[in-house]
């Protein structure tokens, strides 16, 4: 970020690359990709203000991974602190949510399955971001909703609507792996965040069960895995390529949500009541 600008620099964390390829596109002045592991950053600008673009892998563990060496790279001391924006595609929970829908999250919680026979799932907690009515979308089209975050891939529509009703079965919501571990570890370093899904695939969708299977919890995706299924099934290519393609649609959709923020447009509209834009853990 450059002493003329007094803007926070802003830092923009995805799970996979191909959720910010377009933005990453957009940025000038554009740095070296950096790496630790499985994460990838690279700076740039976009309209005079300093973007960091990460993406973590997927899952908790490379979630938190991420955040962790990319908050040891802080600025130093009396610097203004930056500010995040989570992004990435989601699945659909609730019955309204529909493909290509921008979903700004005004409640992230976080679902754990409970391993003792019977104790079935848990609501672990959840996160409310700062100010979620100054999250900004394109063209009005943001919705103002819940996502949920566990630590499965979901494949079936039944194991989605079990989520849904856990979460107390909001009007809009969206599941994903990695936005309330992201936050939890952006909130104890005092920096604040908001989050902005797009959804790829409807509650009623179904996704190939390899994909599961194919997730390591500590590695995230395991591609190796995935293209030794489709050498294996080659006809199972078809569903993959259009899970592809809408990805491809939301991180364009993404990168104009993440100019129009850095530009102060709001175009949020709540789904229904609205939680308090306050900034809280609730631990269950």
């Amino acid at each position: 970020m450059s002493a003329a600008d007094p803007r926070p620099a802003l830092w923009v964390f995805s799970a996979m690359t191909a959720e910010v390829a377009p933005l990453v596109a957009t940025l000038e002045r554009r740095g070296a990709t950096l790496r630790s592991g499985r994460a990838r950053a690279i700076e740039g600008v976009i309209d005079g203000r300093s973007v960091r673009v990460v993406s973590t892998g997927e899952g908790r563990a490379q979630a938190l991974a991420g955040v962790s060496w990319v908050l040891e790279t802080l600025p130093k001391a009396g610097a203004v602190a930056p500010k995040a924006l989570l992004v990435g595609v989601a699945g659909g929970l609730s019955p309204g949510a529909t493909v290509g829908q921008t979903l700004w999250a005004g409640s992230v919680h976080h679902v754990v399955q409970v391993v003792r026979e019977g104790a079935g799932d848990r609501l672990a907690g959840t996160i409310r971001p700062h100010a979620v009515d100054a999250g900004a979308a394109v063209g009005g089209a943001g919705i103002l909703g819940d996502l949920v975050t566990v630590d499965e891939v979901i494949t079936r529509p039944a194991r989605g609507a079990e989520l849904w009703e856990i979460a107390g079965r909001p009007p809009l919501a969206a599941v994903d792996m990695e936005t309330f571990h992201w936050a939890s570890a952006l909130e104890q370093a005092g920096i604040t965040w908001s989050a902005v899904r797009v959804i790829s695939d409807a509650a009623h969708e179904e996704l190939p069960d390899y994909l599961a299977r194919c997730f390591d919890p500590q590695r995230g995706v395991r591609r190796g895995l995935v293209l030794a299924h489709l050498l294996r099934r080659p006809a199972s290519l078809g569903a993959l390529l259009r899970l592809r393609r809408r990805v491809s649609a939301a991180a364009e959709t993404l990168a104009a949500a993440v100019i129009d923020r850095l530009r102060g447009g709001d175009g949020v509209r709540a789904s229904g009541p609205s939680p308090a834009a306050s900034s809280r853990m609730v631990s269950g």
